[in-house]
């Protein structure tokens, strides 16, 4: 048994001859706008505003963007302006276990830890006694050599015994 499929389903119906239900809304308001306009106020003043309302109106009904209607995406726009974008993370709805609270270090207690601890901070520095080992090991490895024109460089040491 064979079915027809509808085509162009995306498509608004075109009531008025080439123009759909809200585009023939659209050009309609605005030009009985513009006619209330050069009834009511003198026609410089008519003629300026007019010069808006038309050319917005149109691209009201007859642009698109992205595939989307210019009122759309204007509400789309103002949207997005107006409300607030503050994204949180919340560990604990995620989970369902509360989130340990850590207190922050400020900088001024960190600076204030590496100035004066007398023990290394974990991962940060490695401790005195450490140093030296690696001074030892590079004193056994290489060797500052002097060149010819007064230039230092350390040079791999070699024990041929």
């Amino acid at each position: 048994m064979e079915f027809q499929v509808p085509q162009f389903i995306e498509d608004e119906s075109r009531i008025f001859g080439p123009f759909t239900a809200w585009q023939f809304a659209y050009i309609t308001f605005a030009g009985f706008f513009c006619y209330l306009l050069f009834v009511l106020f003198e026609v410089w003043l008519a003629g300026a505003l007019t010069l808006i309302i038309a050319p917005s109106a149109l691209a009201s009904a007859l642009v698109k963007i992205n595939g989307r209607s210019v009122p759309s995406v204007a509400a789309a726009f103002l949207n997005y302006a107006w409300r607030p974008r503050l994204y949180l993370r919340n560990p604990e709805k995620e989970s369902g276990e509360k989130p340990v609270a850590k207190p922050r270090a400020t900088l001024r207690d960190l600076f204030h830890q590496m100035t004066t601890a007398s023990h290394p901070i974990p991962k940060r520095e490695n401790s005195l006694a450490s140093i030296a080992q690696v001074r030892e090991r590079w004193k056994n490895r290489y060797e500052i050599v002097r060149k010819i024109t007064g230039d230092k460089e350390a040079a791999r040491r070699v024990d041929y015994h």
